[in-house]
């Protein structure tokens, strides 16, 4: 009688396949052992290197001549934030002289050792004046910070002030400002004239007895509605007289702030981040310069 049963199939030889990830493995532990071996047999190299790196960054205290590191939050209500960092940015151009820029004397300049630069969020800001819409959204509240690194605070102000007409005086904000002020004039001309209107009406309310009848729908008149009304277009004036008062291009949230002692460069910093670069550089060139010990 025939067997019809199927024939088993042949084992995997795990160890096999594994074979060749085990020799792998293998070979990387010999190769630590053996740089660790090369790192011990030239310790004196190794820590020549790493004395080295560490002297220098002990020494950019004495090469490194200390200065104040300061910062501002500044706000643009016209141009975008990145367009006002981009020109600040510009400014540490040595191919730009920053007195002739600034508008300020060759002693505030020469005080200025570098500007840095960071936008920050944009707030979006959006006004309704009755129907109308005021809303420049691309360029609304764009904060933005400045960093200076200073010799002195001598000439802090002169140089908050000369950034800010920098950016002020730009062909671009000009044009959006004056812009901007016609449209809120026009609005306020608007509302104006809505409000003289709305007094007519309550005087003439006021000295009736009856109440009067829209011409348009032949409803009658709400003393409540129209004293509701006229606060709310007062309250939009109020609103677009207060933006008219700050018409500047760029203003200041926080003022740079004046420091007692030097915090800048931080020579700690300097100091830890010297005796890493030592270790990783002794850790290169020790096995590549010293000498090899024999593999095992």
């Amino acid at each position: 009688m025939q067997d019809n049963r199927p024939s088993p199939e042949p084992e995997i030889d795990l160890f096999y396949f594994l074979r060749p990830i085990s020799n792998l493995g293998k070979k990387i532990r010999d190769l630590i052992v053996y740089y660790f071996r090369t790192l011990g047999r030239n310790i004196f190299l190794f820590l020549t290197i790493l004395v080295l790196c560490s002297l220098a960054g002990f020494l950019a205290h004495f090469v490194i001549k200390p200065a104040y590191k300061t910062e501002a939050i500044f706000v643009s209500h016209v141009m975008p934030g990145g367009v006002c960092t981009e020109m600040l940015d510009d400014l540490n151009s040595h191919a730009l002289l920053l007195d002739r820029e600034l508008n300020i004397s060759q002693a505030a300049a020469a005080g200025i050792r570098k500007i840095e630069t960071e936008e920050m969020k944009p707030q979006h800001l959006q006004r309704r004046y009755d129907s109308l819409v005021f809303n420049n959204g691309d360029t609304s509240l764009a904060t933005f910070s400045v960093t200076l690194i200073l010799d002195d605070f001598k000439y802090l102000d002169t140089i908050q002030w000369a950034l800010i007409e920098y950016l002020d005086h730009s062909p671009y904000a000009m044009r959006r400002s004056s812009a901007r002020k016609e449209a809120l004039l026009s609005l306020r001309e608007s509302l104006e004239k809505r409000l003289e209107s709305m007094d007519s009406v309550q005087q003439t309310i006021n000295n009736s007895i009856l109440p009067r009848r829209e011409f348009s729908s032949g409803r009658p008149i709400n003393p409540v509605d129209l004293y509701k009304a006229a606060l709310f277009y007062n309250k939009q004036k109020i609103d677009i007289d207060q933006e008219l008062s700050v018409m500047d291009n760029v203003e200041v949230l926080k003022p740079f702030t004046r420091y007692d002692f030097f915090n800048y460069p931080n020579y700690l910093k300097l100091f830890l981040l010297a005796i890493a670069c030592g270790i990783i550089l002794a850790g290169i060139f020790t096995p590549w310069l010293g000498k090899k010990p024999k593999l095992l």
